[in-house]
């Protein structure tokens, strides 16, 4: 199963205690649960899975080693595995997916497709396609 699972630590506690989870073997989905009560505070982390975050609304400060991103809508930004990354500032009333995907899950579907984790270097365009298969995962 997948280590954010198994090792469910107060510190992943804390980071998804207001989102709805989904998982599997391989994936670990967490789906925030916006309120202007909670705040999700500022946090650099790093874990072994390879992580895709997607606004669903605008989260200005998101970090990814040394850059600063603005989390637009429409676009998934990405860590590699054990890369620092997080949110410069406490926020509340965001909303977000963030995508888990186990290391050597991932390194096998990416040697399959003679894809490189240079795929990691940039934000991602969020198509409609990809949006339909997150929503079918959660079902």
């Amino acid at each position: 199963m997948i280590n954010i699972v198994n090792s469910y630590d107060e510190k992943a506690r804390e980071l998804y205690k207001n989102c709805d989870i989904y998982y599997n073997r391989n994936i670990f989905i967490a789906k925030s649960i916006p309120s202007d009560n909670e705040c999700i505070k500022s946090r650099l982390h790093s874990h072994n899975e390879y992580e895709f975050f997607i606004p669903n609304s605008p989260i200005p400060f998101l970090v990814n080693e040394d850059s600063i991103f603005f989390g637009e809508i429409g676009y998934i930004y990405t860590a590699k595995s054990n890369q620092k990354h997080g949110i410069k500032y406490n926020l509340s009333n965001i909303d977000y997916t963030s995508i888990l995907i186990d290391t050597d899950y991932l390194k096998n579907i990416m040697q399959e497709l003679k894809c490189t984790d240079n795929l990691f270097n940039h934000p991602i365009y969020l198509s409609r396609e990809l949006k339909f298969y997150l929503h079918i995962f959660q079902d």
